[in-house]
């Protein structure tokens, strides 16, 4: 079976065949799903807890129906709202204090610049 297999990708070409245009790529449903959120990192983990900031923002905030917190690392976290309007509202209120630290929180965008600390 291993020969079979070995011999069907060795005949495989790409010359030959048309290119598939691929319609709904996981990149672009990513940017989508994204478009409405925020990334931040916390300033001092030790004194921050993570699972504590992520239930207490949206009650901060008053849109507990409408963002959803995740935990990315021990520091960075995200933040995805149900609408531009609630993503806006969060962002202009900013700087967001949490346990006596300030949060550092943006807007995600497709493509950061290369000399961003991520």
């Amino acid at each position: 079976m291993a020969d079979n297999l070995f011999d069907a990708i060795g005949a495989l070409s790409v010359e030959n065949d048309e290119p598939i245009v691929l319609l709904d790529s996981p990149q672009f449903r990513v940017f989508d799903e994204n478009a409405t959120s925020i990334l931040g990192h916390l300033l001092n983990p030790e004194c921050q807890i993570m699972a504590k900031m992520i239930d207490a923002m949206p009650r901060v905030w008053r849109m507990v129906d409408r963002v959803c917190g995740i935990s990315l690392s021990r520091e960075k976290f995200q933040f995805i709202f149900r609408g531009k309007r609630p993503l806006l509202t969060v962002l202009v209120d900013r700087p967001w204090p949490y346990d006596h630290w300030t949060m550092v929180m943006e807007r995600w965008i497709p493509s950061p610049p290369s000399d961003e600390d991520t």
